[in-house]
């Protein structure tokens, strides 16, 4: 006999986000469960940005407002919902659309090519991420969407967090004890602060929390110098040499 099935915008971000966090759980002891949390979490991230402006105006989550097919018309990405919050005096953290973007982009690869990952990355990015949403969440609603959650991801997600503060901390205390008192700076790659130390003079930052070694690279095109996590790697050219660009170079190509 057939049923039929449905969630709401809500619901079916939360349903995203507990089987996420399912496969979060297994992947501690299988890393290539990982994959798999990665598409679902992503997927709640950006249903649960469209549910904010769903919040803020239902008609906003549609890229045609004023379309005569409204329940057929395309709706929002998560750009464009971060977009929307922003132009409606939601304050959101600088490093959230980082986070985005490289969860974005790691689903894209898996769905549609080959891929790597450090774990180390993805636990930094859904920790981050599922605190950044939940704070935004309680912000806009006056809820907590974690009281909706099952008790399994409940205490998972709750437990993570606290870990990753402790991580965290540890970062810090690293770079600090490395560099002196004030010494340590911010991480371009993973966005933490106060937990990057130089290494071997000026040419090199090591942070102590994403465990990343940024580095002096020059622009492909303007020959200007720049750190490695401030410049977009495009893979490799004719001649097999990596190529990179600035900000700037990239935007003019884009134009």
């Amino acid at each position: 006999m057939s049923r039929d099935y449905g969630l709401d915008l809500f619901q079916n971000a939360i349903d995203s986000l507990q089987e996420s966090v399912r496969y979060y759980d297994m992947a501690v002891a299988d890393e290539s469960k990982y994959k798999f949390c990665i598409i679902l979490f992503f997927h709640f991230s950006e249903l649960m940005l469209k549910h904010l402006v769903e919040h803020v105006n239902p008609l906003l989550c549609y890229e045609r407002p004023s379309s005569e097919s409204i329940a057929n018309a395309k709706t929002i990405n998560w750009r464009q919902a971060t977009q929307v919050l922003i132009n409606s005096n939601v304050v959101l953290d600088k490093k959230l659309a980082r986070y985005l973007d490289f969860l974005s982009d790691l689903r894209n690869k898996i769905i549609h090519y080959k891929f790597t990952y450090s774990t180390a990355n993805i636990r930094m990015t859904i920790v981050y991420l599922a605190s950044e949403l939940r704070k935004l969440y309680k912000e806009l609603t006056k809820k907590d969407y974690y009281l909706d959650l099952n008790e399994a991801t409940k205490t998972l997600l709750v437990n993570i967090e606290d870990d990753y503060r402790k991580q965290l901390h540890l970062a810090q205390a690293d770079a600090a004890e490395e560099s002196g008192q004030g010494g340590a700076m911010d991480c371009g790659f993973c966005g933490e602060s106060d937990t990057v130390t130089a290494r071997d003079g000026t040419v090199a930052r090591f942070c102590h929390f994403c465990r990343e070694e940024d580095t002096r690279i020059e622009c492909s095109h303007c020959l200007d110098i720049y750190w490695r996590s401030e410049i977009t790697p495009l893979g490799k050219n004719e001649e097999d040499d990596e190529v990179f660009l600035c900000d700037h170079c990239l935007s003019q190509i884009e134009v």
